[in-house]
């Protein structure tokens, strides 16, 4: 026990001598009129396994831009889009559109998420007494749709309204399981 008292004093007492960053002249500053806003676009595969799902395999696709372009602001985060379509070995698939936009000086910014999903699963009743005897194949299919809105007020403090619709349906040729 004592051991690790020590050890974490001699640890604390370290990290208080480290150094994050040297003096200014130490760093690299943009002045405000030369931003560069560039865009980017990656592709990544996506694999993943599950008992209940099987292989899915897809692709995750993100592209960065900036909306200032005309009169880039040094301080203005950069806006997304990204897709990840994907489908399963069950015969099962999905597709999320989720989108970030920030405006000149980040204002305003604006978020949305557009999903499908398409994923009949097996299913054989609940408790520990089921059976494969009452498989039943339930199709469910959803769609989400989030669109969120918000204005900054001061600072890093932002205030704004936020639209969720979903929606489920569930069915099943026969109700062995159900």
């Amino acid at each position: 026990m004592q051991n690790r008292i020590f050890v974490t004093i001699a640890l604390l007492l370290a990290g208080g001598m480290l150094k994050g960053q040297g003096v200014a002249g130490d760093t690299v500053t943009v002045r405000k009129d030369t931003a560069i806003h560039k865009p980017s676009f990656f592709v990544l595969p996506v694999v993943a396994y599950s008992q209940e799902n099987g292989l899915e395999i897809g692709a995750a696709m993100l592209y960065s831009f900036y909306l200032d372009n005309r009169r880039p602001d040094p301080g203005t985060r950069n806006s997304t889009i990204n897709l990840i379509p994907s489908i399963t070995t069950e015969k099962q698939w999905k597709i999320d559109l989720k989108t970030d936009f920030w405006t000149r000086g980040n204002t305003w910014h604006f978020k949305s998420n557009l999903r499908y999903h398409d994923f009949p699963l097996y299913f054989y009743g609940i408790g520990d007494t089921t059976r494969k005897s009452n498989q039943s194949l339930l199709n469910n299919q959803r769609y989400k749709v989030q669109l969120e809105g918000e204005k900054r007020i001061t600072g890093h403090f932002y205030a704004g309204a936020s639209l969720l619709y979903q929606h489920d349906a569930y069915s099943a040729g026969h109700s062995k399981g159900v």
